[in-house]
């Protein structure tokens, strides 16, 4: 993937200290563009102006077609705030309350949980990727209807009593958009399209899941591409095994399905913002810290309803990133600053990193600059055997895993998120990841060749590896 200059720069209006935060951006996207292949669509809002957009790289690969601001993305998961806007438009319209049981629209499914727990993730229902990967067959695509249909035929368990704990949960949402369509006695996309995108002059946004098991196309659509280690080059992850579920799940929404431009999800932060689609009422509950996500770090993290929200030195963060396939995405609002920060990517570069790296430099901190990288020699195999093992770290409002083994000589990393990663050594403690993503480890080791402490360094922020295994 060649680098394309940024295709669009909008000057900086109303901030201190001149163009000087944006400045520090720009050269850390260019950075992040030359020496770890960052490919996607940034923007940056302050008091309701788009002060800093820009696209990096390419919407196809072959032939190359250019990223430009009309590139439309498959934003994942950030989906889910339009599912909730959806049920809080309808709950406003007194067709349903948030006490409602799940069991009042789906008789058939086990499971006592009401639409308040299934929109904060504290349903504890069980996740239907694991359902559908065992017992779904593979060359079908499936639907909402068809994990309906699944869930009451296995009842497969409750991941936990309804209310007790808090776990991400994408069946919910799933469930939720089928709730919108038994309520409105529309389908989905429909119910999105008339109710929220039309209404809101979303004109480059949709419900788009028809491209692998209908051949459907829509202008401007910016494909996701995954690396492939073994073959050297970006693919569509159409194209292989492991990535199957691209293909089987594709008709399922509520959790995901939302396409969008950077643009138009600023527009939807912006009715939020002046309660243009949703009552004060509902767009407070929306983004109010409503459950605890997280006791165990330094901070609380929360959930509202389909946002997630902290705070850091910028103030009350709302935000939610999106994760499939080829695409990584992350749209955060400062409500009490008015600012917000947007970035899709369809490379799989890490966009949650990223868009806290610009967040610290609006904040006054600057990440550590990308630069290039040279291997090291062959590292000694007593210390690549002693760095194996499986780390946890918290990074900028979540708590996630890694793995490392030891593989021909080389550590590989599996991120809990998905991947498989073979590291560069840069030297005999320290290793990097360059391919679409700006990862370095660095360890300390005592004399008998244990670890003593690991930093991670993504997208030039650090946190601390804590060794759990």
């Amino acid at each position: 993937m060649r680098i394309l200059l940024p295709l669009l720069f909008l000057p900086l209006w109303g901030w201190t200290q001149r163009n000087a935060p944006l400045d520090r951006i720009d050269s850390f996207l260019q950075a992040e563009v030359l020496y770890r292949q960052f490919n996607g669509n940034v923007l940056i809002a302050n008091k309701g102006k788009v002060v800093y957009q820009k696209s990096f790289g390419y919407r196809h690969l072959d032939p190359e077609l250019p990223l430009d601001s009309l590139s439309v993305f498959e934003v994942a998961s950030i989906s889910k705030q339009f599912t909730a806007g959806a049920i809080l438009q309808l709950a406003e319209q007194g067709k349903l309350t948030l006490n409602d049981s799940l069991r009042k629209y789906f008789p058939s499914l086990p499971y006592g949980v009401t639409i308040r727990q299934m929109l904060t993730h504290t349903s504890g229902l069980p996740h239907y990727e694991d359902l559908m990967e065992e017992k779904w067959d593979w060359k079908k695509v499936a639907n909402n209807d068809s994990v309906i249909r699944y869930l009451a035929l296995y009842k497969p368990p409750m991941e936990f009593p309804a209310g007790r704990d808090w776990s991400y949960n994408n069946t919910a949402y799933v469930l939720l958009a089928s709730i919108v369509e038994r309520v409105s006695r529309m389908s989905y996309d429909q119910y999105m399209m008339k109710n929220v995108f039309s209404r809101l002059g979303m004109n480059h946004t949709r419900i788009f899941n028809t491209r692998r098991w209908k051949g459907d196309t829509i202008a401007n659509y910016a494909y996701g591409y995954v690396w492939s280690d073994s073959l050297e080059r970006y693919l569509l992850p159409d194209s292989l095994p492991e990535y199957r579920r691209v293909y089987y799940l594709d008709a399922i929404v509520g959790d995901a399905g939302v396409n969008s431009t950077a643009g138009d999800l600023f527009i939807w932060v912006q009715s939020l913002k002046n309660h243009s689609l949703l009552k004060e009422k509902s767009i407070q509950l929306m983004t109010s810290p409503l459950v605890v996500q997280d006791t165990s770090a330094k901070r609380n993290y929360y959930y509202g309803l389909g946002q997630f929200v902290t705070h850091n030195e910028l103030g009350k963060r709302v935000y939610h990133s999106g994760s499939w396939p080829g695409y990584k995405n992350n749209l955060a609002w400062y409500p009490e600053r008015d600012l917000v920060v947007i970035v899709l990517c369809n490379n799989n570069f890490w966009a949650d990193g990223l868009a806290a790296s610009l967040e610290n430099i609006l904040a006054g901190r600057m990440p550590v600059m990308p630069e290039p990288l040279t291997e090291t020699e062959e590292v000694d195999d007593r210390l690549l055997s002693a760095y194996a093992g499986v780390y946890e770290y918290r990074f900028e409002g979540f708590r996630d895993r890694l793995t490392l083994t030891k593989k021909d000589g080389r550590l590989v990393m599996d991120p809990r998120r998905g991947g498989r990663w073979t590291l560069r050594a840069t030297g005999q403690n320290q290793f990097c990841y360059d391919v679409g993503q700006d990862l370095k480890l660095v360890f300390v080791v005592n004399v008998d060749g244990e670890v003593v402490h690991g930093d991670v360094y993504w997208v030039g922020v650090r946190a601390d590896l804590r060794r759990i295994n």
